[in-house]
């Protein structure tokens, strides 16, 4: 798998309805965190209340790190460990949020 396949295509599907609050909650906080600048969702009000899985949680926190440091090191290892609990337009929803959230 090349990293051409982590980027995103105009897909019309947002990440709120593709993957967990919770997990999108958890990737804003960190990209908060990591770059000091407050990150606007406003899908956070949605009504999805479930906790999400912490696996996926950690997974998905680790990517945005990634991302964040440099997009240039995520390996097919990474993708390989991604697509074992995402599924690709989760793992390309994952990604457009961490670029969207992140760019200047």
């Amino acid at each position: 798998m090349d990293k051409s396949s982590v980027h995103t295509s105009d897909s019309g599907f947002y990440a709120a309805n593709m993957l967990p609050s919770a997990l999108l909650l958890a990737v804003k906080e960190t990209i908060a965190k990591r770059t000091g600048k407050p990150v606007v969702f406003s899908e956070m009000d949605s009504d999805d209340e479930q906790p999400g899985d912490p696996a996926h949680i950690a997974l998905a926190v680790a990517y945005a790190n990634l991302l964040i440091d440099d997009p240039e090191t995520v390996t097919p290892h990474h993708l390989k460990m991604l697509r074992s609990h995402f599924s690709i337009e989760q793992i390309h929803e994952l990604t457009r949020f961490i670029k969207e959230k992140t760019s200047v």
